[in-house]
């Protein structure tokens, strides 16, 4: 994936309005070390034209599955207007996961970084 490194981006970029934590709720997936990161963009698609920046805190927060946590990013201050969530598991790297997430958060939730 463009700009992702290790991890696939799973989506469309989702406009960031402030300085809140990602919200993530992994409902289904490998139950093993599961890892997700939050990349910025100035773009809602990704491509050659909008690179993406890994913006999390300590690279990237483990999530176990069923579970709701924060995870704390720089997306917005440092300046991108789109937040995009990218995982990785390495023993299985091929699984599809499941889940919802909100770019801004409202709440809390214990922090996954």
């Amino acid at each position: 994936m463009p700009g992702s490194g290790k991890y696939t981006v799973y989506n469309s970029g989702r406009l960031k309005e402030n300085d809140t934590s990602t919200y993530v709720y992994y409902t289904n997936g490998p139950t093993t070390r599961t890892l997700f990161s939050v990349h910025g963009g100035y773009y809602t698609t990704f491509g050659s034209y909008n690179e993406l920046k890994n913006c999390t805190i300590g690279d990237s927060a483990e999530i176990p599955v069923n579970s709701q946590r924060l995870i704390k990013q720089y997306v917005y201050e440092w300046g991108y207007s789109y937040a995009f969530l990218g995982g990785c598991n390495n023993t299985y790297p091929y699984q599809n996961i499941s889940g919802l997430w909100s770019p801004d958060s409202v709440g809390w939730y214990p922090s996954a970084n």
